[in-house]
Formats: structure tokens, C-alpha cells, sequence
């Protein structure tokens, strides 16, 4: 079972303007459809909190830090195998 690390960073602001609204509902959407199981929706939280972040509304973190290291790889593994082609 996968267990991702929450840090403090990550309560520092709410979303007041909807400005990450459609990726947190594809998250909650996710967790809801697979029965809480945060395992299966990684991608959903990875795109949530890089939102979050890249609108300022929690502290910038490297995304290895918060356990989306995997992700990154195989995006990126994905990314050389359709330049090839």
C-alpha cells in the first residue's frame, strides 16, 4: 500500500478562487470511483498538488519528496519513447 507523506506545506492556503477546482474534483472523483484507495489516483493528486503549487497556494516541493518520484519517471520514459517514433 502506498502512503503519501503530508506536509505542512500543503495546508498553507485554501483555494478561495476555484483556480485548482478541476483538478481537485478529478481527484475526489477518483478517490470516490475507487472506494478511497489513494493508491490507484497518484496521477490525479500529482497534477492537484503541482497546481496548488504552481499557483502559489502551498509552498513549492520537489515532486520526489512527496512520493510522486515513479510518476516523474515513467512520464518521462513515455516522453523519449514517442520522440523515437
Amino acid at each position: 500500500m502506498f502512503v503519501e507523506h503530508i506536509t505542512h506545506s500543503m495546508l498553507v492556503s485554501f483555494d478561495l478562487a476555484g483556480e485548482c477546482k478541476e483538478f481537485k474534483d478529478k481527484f475526489m472523483n477518483c478517490l470516490r470511483e475507487s472506494k478511497f484507495d489513494n493508491s490507484l489516483c497518484r496521477q490525479q493528486s500529482k497534477e492537484y498538488l503541482e497546481c496548488r503549487m504552481e499557483r502559489q497556494l502551498m509552498t513549492k516541493e520537489p515532486l520526489e519528496k512527496l512520493g510522486f518520484k515513479d510518476l516523474i519517471d515513467s512520464n518521462a520514459s513515455e516522453k523519449q519513447r514517442q520522440m523515437k517514433t
